[in-house]
């Protein structure tokens, strides 16, 4: 009877062991058909294909933040106060309307795993059949790293934040003196947020907004490059909401920012995987335990029966 016994817990610790080992090497889950994206510490969720990331830490499922990428417009700057502002508006393309293709892929490099989520504007159909450019100029691509990075100046913290890279290609000006802002919206898309603070650190300006136990941290670089030259952005930000100002081009350009979560427990709540990997950890503890017992009793008897 012993000896099944025996077997049934070096398989168990076997597979136990090669469970714990893929989950502590899995740092991400994604769902393309879902628009759900997980990380160890963070997930993702993409409405309906849209440019609208509703993010929530994996401890505090109480509490989600909303980013939401919503519109490219061309104004005049009739005040010549470098900002875009109410009734200058020229063009407006709303974001949240256009059609987009979702993908992913992930790679290794020098021991780090890098999430790439590419987010482009579908292309549509011409009367002849033939597929046409899309009249939305912007791909977004999200990269998340499994462990620490420095992306010009600033670290980013492994998978709990997320460096969002804008690519602007060719815009079709209605003015020779007119420029392009890029509206961003956020806030809580569930549960209250406290308090918000914002400020600036070198060529970053970041807004911080916090709820009882989560910090949502957004941080806007005011370097960008467009047509091979090196130019600054201007932000406007405000409570719920950044105006970024672009260089005027013609070709194209490339702006980032970085988002991200910092838990502060109350009182903790494991995530899934978490939980998984827990269990298994002290299923495997207990399993070692009861085989060295039953090692030890059969030596012991082996020695009780040398002595007698």
């Amino acid at each position: 009877m012993r000896r099944p016994i025996l077997c049934f817990f070096l398989c168990f610790l076997t597979i136990g062991l090669g469970l714990v080992s893929v989950f502590s090497q899995r740092f991400f889950n994604v769902d393309l058909d879902r628009g759900f994206v997980e990380t160890s510490e963070i997930t993702i969720r993409i409405p309906s294909r849209k440019p609208i990331f509703v993010i929530s830490h994996n401890q505090d499922r109480l509490v989600s933040f909303r980013i939401v990428i919503d519109s490219l417009v061309e104004f005049e700057d009739r005040n010549l106060n470098g900002r875009y502002d109410s009734g200058e508006a020229l063009n407006i393309v709303d974001l949240r309307r256009t059609r987009w293709y979702l993908n992913y892929s992930i790679i290794s490099r020098n021991g780090t795993t890098l999430l790439l989520l590419d987010l482009k504007p579908e292309k549509t159909t011409g009367k002849q059949g033939y597929e046409q450019r899309s009249m939305v100029p912007l791909h977004i691509r999200l990269l998340i790293s499994s462990s620490k990075m420095n992306v010009r100046g600033l670290t980013l913290n492994g998978t709990k934040e997320v460096l969002v890279n804008l690519t602007f290609s060719r815009w079709r000006w209605h003015s020779s003196k007119s420029k392009l802002a890029l509206i961003i919206r956020y806030g809580a898309a569930r549960g209250s947020v406290g308090r918000h603070c914002s400020g600036k650190k070198d060529s970053w300006t970041y807004i911080r907004m916090q709820s009882e136990a989560t910090l949502m941290s957004i941080a806007f670089s005011a370097d960008a490059e467009f047509d091979d030259r090196t130019e600054s952005i201007n932000i406007d930000l405000d409570s719920d909401s950044a105006k970024l100002v672009l260089p005027r081009y013609e070709e194209y350009g490339e702006a980032i920012f970085i988002f991200g979560l910092k838990i502060f427990p109350t009182g903790t709540v494991f995530s899934a995987s978490e939980t998984y990997a827990m269990a298994m950890s002290i299923a495997i503890v207990v399993g070692l335990s009861l085989l060295c017992s039953y090692l030890s009793n059969r030596e012991l008897k082996k020695i009780t029966k040398v002595i007698s």
